[in-house]
């Protein structure tokens, strides 16, 4: 798992005062989003717009959109700066796609539609940070991929062709003619392998941390997803209780802040039958999955078309700055941007205002 800044507040965290008018822009995006509408007794309903009405909504969410905006103080988490981000919670919504059921949440907006992939053993909202400065600018969705999340999961197929295909079913049957997929990890080798087989859909592909390196240089790191792929092996899916999985979270992640391990606790365990709670993955399909990071998507990355952004954390053991021409290389038919921050690993984690500073200033130029 990755971790996150300042997803959840403790008591003693200051808290934004949202106003009404606040809330209404945050509605109005959303109703041009999906058709959203609140009748009067709170209950979500659907309702497709027209072409023209959402065009007359986006306008009127531009004018608004600067009062619409929250600064959190740096009093928000110890040693983060101050970030600018957006007030609403996102939607939860479920799509069946290849015989399972997608979980997704979504933070609305009037402009393109981002697709963010999270990292084996993860769960779509851990782009919260990032999401929360992109929308109402952008419409972001972060699905839980198959086997995370509140996602189902079929019986088989989790190489990084299987979870493209879950995708692609997303964005069809969310009617969604152009995305920008933006992926790490596992989410990287899904976007790869989904931009290759459909240009038609994918503007602009946003690697952040890059691609595995082992999956364009076979025989790279082989000890290492090795490693990791046995290590997630041996996870038991039972949890005594939430402290239980934070002293795990702690013990294998010390970068991330306590708000991070709270969000992590909440968002990716579940009440489990017997009693306790147990992670919302289950540990040998993950395990499995990780292997696939010695996958060779060399044919794949030769194919893609789209412009691509490559978000490399300074401190990566794994994409140095030796190793870099080599992966450029590798994308030999497209335009490649690469953009230095300063994190070790989990970069929509350890650095989100940096993060989407970087895809909103890519987007606007490219």
């Amino acid at each position: 798992m990755s971790n996150s800044q300042g997803f959840e507040q403790s008591p003693n965290d200051v808290h934004p005062r949202v106003s009404s008018g606040q809330l209404a822009v945050a509605g109005v995006a959303a109703l041009i989003a999906n058709g959203v509408v609140y009748n009067a007794t709170g209950v979500r309903v659907r309702a497709p717009l027209p072409i023209a009405t959402k065009k007359l909504l986006s306008r009127w969410v531009e004018r608004h959109l600067e009062s619409a905006v929250l600064r959190y103080p740096q009093a928000m988490t110890s040693g983060t700066p101050s970030s600018t981000v957006a007030s609403a919670e996102p939607l939860s919504a479920t799509l069946h796609v290849n015989d399972f059921d997608m979980h997704y949440w979504e933070w609305p907006g009037s402009g393109p539609t981002l697709v963010c992939l999270h990292p084996s053993g993860h769960y779509g909202r851990i782009w919260e940070r990032v999401a929360q400065q992109l929308a109402p600018q952008y419409d972001v969705l972060a699905p839980d991929q198959r086997g995370h999340g509140d996602s189902g999961r079929p019986p088989s197929g989790n190489a990084a062709v299987d979870y493209a295909s879950d995708v692609e079913a997303l964005a069809a049957g969310r009617n969604l003619q152009r995305i920008v997929l933006v992926g790490h990890s596992l989410g990287a080798r899904t976007a790869m392998v989904h931009a290759a087989e459909h240009p038609e859909r994918v503007s602009h592909m946003i690697l952040v941390g890059g691609p595995h390196f082992s999956t364009i240089q076979p025989s790279a790191d082989v000890d290492h997803w090795t490693g990791n792929a046995n290590a997630m092996r041996q996870r038991s899916k039972q949890l005594p209780s939430a402290d239980a999985a934070a002293d795990i979270l702690r013990t294998s992640y010390p970068r991330f802040t306590e708000a991070d391990i709270q969000h992590a606790v909440k968002y990716n365990t579940q009440p489990a039958a017997g009693g306790g709670l147990e992670w919302k993955y289950e540990p040998s399909w993950v395990a499995d999955g990780l292997v696939h990071a010695l996958d060779d998507l060399r044919p794949y990355a030769a194919r893609i078309r789209c412009p691509i952004l490559i978000l490399r954390a300074t401190g990566s053991w794994e994409l140095t700055a030796e190793r870099m021409p080599h992966v450029i290389r590798v994308f030999s038919n497209t335009q490649v941007t690469v953009v230095d921050i300063d994190a070790s690993a989990n970069l929509e984690v350890e650095a989100p205002d940096a993060v989407a500073a970087a895809i909103r200033d890519y987007l606007s130029t490219n």
